[in-house]
């Protein structure tokens, strides 16, 4: 369906975390969870389903994720035309890390016991995540993520 927003899961074999991709149509956020539990401990943005925003209205339901502010957006940050079939979850081989890929290319990932990511949607690190962290993403993908995995 061409309305439909990506969700994705994937669970790591050994540390039973699952990595999830959830669009809700505003934006797109990476979580990972606790082992084999639904509950996440760390989260970052991966992109903005609608153009960045000056504000975040104050009417904002706050349980659920805010739109991403335009001083904290990269100019690749909007991506109004993302689908399941652009993006990939992988963990990392030792189940340390899970990334996002789009369109063949790294965009987001989070490592375990960091309560924030790293995304290329992030142009300052605040709210949303950090900005991307070349040499993290290497130290941590340095196998390259699981291909299986995701």
């Amino acid at each position: 369906m061409p309305n439909e927003r990506p969700f994705l899961t994937v669970q790591h074999p050994f540390s039973l975390r699952w990595a999830i991709l959830e669009d809700d149509g505003v934006g797109a956020w990476l979580y990972i969870t606790e082992p084999d539990q639904p509950v996440p401990i760390a989260d970052c943005l991966v992109y903005s389903c609608i153009e960045p925003v000056e504000a975040i209205p104050g009417e904002w339901d706050r349980k659920s994720p805010p739109p991403l502010t335009r001083d904290f957006a990269s100019e690749r940050a909007w991506q109004p035309d993302a689908t399941s079939a652009r993006i990939r979850l992988a963990w990392s081989s030792n189940g340390r890390g899970a990334v996002v890929v789009m369109d063949d290319e790294p965009v987001a990932f989070l490592t375990v016991g960091a309560r924030r990511g790293c995304s290329k949607s992030i142009a300052r690190s605040g709210r949303y995540g950090n900005s991307w962290d070349e040499a993290l993403f290497e130290s941590v993908f340095a196998e390259h993520a699981d291909p299986a995995s995701g």
